[in-house]
C-alpha cells in the first residue's frame, strides 16, 4: 500500500521544548504548528478515504517541503534592506521538518513514526507558498 499526499501548509522545523525546565515560546510556536498539520493530515486522510498503516509494518518516507521566500525587511529612515534577510526556520536541517512532520503524522498516517524504517527523496525547497507532499510506502 502506497500513501500520497500534498498540503498546502507551512511546516515548522522541530525545536527543543523545553529549557531549564521550562517550555520556550518557540516550543510552543512548534506546538502549534504540529496541531494544524494534524488536522491537515487528517482531513487529507478523509477525503478520499485513506487507511491508516497498520501497526508494526515498515515504511519507507519520501517527503519534499516547500517554504516561501521570507520577504526582504527594510529598514523605513533608510530604505536599506534589513542585514538578516533568512529567518532561522528556513535555515533549520531539512531532518528537523521531516522530524515535524513525522510527529504530525502519527496515529493518522501510522501508529508510530517508529515504524519509518528508511527514507526515500527527501528535499527542501523555495516556492511561491509553503506546502509539504509525502510519499509513504511499506516496505517488505
Amino acid at each position: 500500500m502506497t500513501i500520497s499526499l500534498r498540503i498546502s501548509h507551512p511546516v515548522q522545523a522541530y525545536v527543543r521544548r523545553t529549557y531549564q525546565g521550562r517550555f520556550s515560546p518557540k516550543a510552543e510556536a512548534y506546538h502549534a504548528n504540529q496541531e494544524a498539520l494534524k488536522t491537515r493530515l487528517f482531513v487529507a486522510m478523509i477525503d478520499p478515504p485513506l487507511q491508516m498503516f497498520e501497526k508494526g509494518v515498515k515504511l519507507r518516507l519520501s517527503a519534499t517541503i516547500a517554504r516561501a521566500p521570507e520577504k526582504k525587511w527594510i529598514y523605513p529612515e533608510t530604505k536599506k534592506p534589513y542585514q538578516r534577510t533568512t529567518h532561522p526556520a528556513r535555515l533549520a536541517d531539512l531532518s528537523n521538518f521531516l522530524k515535524a512532520v513525522e510527529d504530525a503524522a502519527n496515529k493518522i498516517l501510522w501508529h508510530d513514526d517508529r515504524q519509518v524504517w528508511e527514507y526515500g527523496a527527501c528535499s527542501k525547497l523555495e516556492d511561491t507558498e509553503d506546502w509539504f507532499s509525502l510519499m509513504v510506502e511499506e516496505i517488505e
